[in-house]
């Protein structure tokens, strides 16, 4: 069980704080009879409840040491090479990439819709708006738990960071 100002990884929000276990303000303990983390989304606004069983995915952030590790991996992370005509099979796989909650999986999901990206523009296309949606996603999940990882001051700045190992 997390414990407050314990700093997690939940669901697709990304880095949350828990501010509290306890019972919401609208539950009293006789009535709701469970006990429900309050969350802080470190990158975006408003407070979540969710109960402490919930089945959503909740795993601590990463360490700074695991951090060091993914960026030294980075560049040997390959593009995804699962193929589909069919859009709903490919948006899935998608989905189930973001879904795996991996930092190495969220890179391999930027790395594989940046590199779509670069060969659409180099005819004259663009990913598509769900393409779009997902790497962006991926972006702000993997740069904020980076960001809190490596004590770096937004998620800009990993991104800064991502970009600059890549290039090397």
């Amino acid at each position: 069980m997390f414990q407050a100002k314990d700093l997690i990884y939940y669901g697709n929000t990304g880095v949350c704080r828990v501010e509290e276990v306890g019972y919401p303000p609208e539950h009293s303990p006789g009535k709701a009879g469970k006990l429900y983390y309050k969350l802080a989304p470190l990158y975006e606004t408003g407070m979540i409840y969710v109960p402490v069983d919930t089945p959503v995915f909740m795993r601590p952030v990463i360490t700074q040491e695991e951090a060091q590790e993914l960026l030294s991996e980075l560049p040997g992370i390959e593009e995804d090479d699962f193929t589909s005509q069919r859009r709903t099979e490919m948006m899935e796989h998608y989905r189930s990439m973001l879904h795996a909650h991996t930092c190495q999986g969220l890179a391999r999901l930027i790395k594989t819709l940046s590199e779509k990206a670069q060969r659409c523009a180099s005819i004259g296309r663009h990913l598509s708006a769900a393409e779009q949606d997902y790497k962006k996603r991926a972006e702000n999940l993997l740069y904020g738990e980076l960001a809190v990882a490596l004590n770096l001051p937004s998620p800009e700045d990993a991104q800064t960071l991502v970009q600059g190992v890549l290039s090397n």
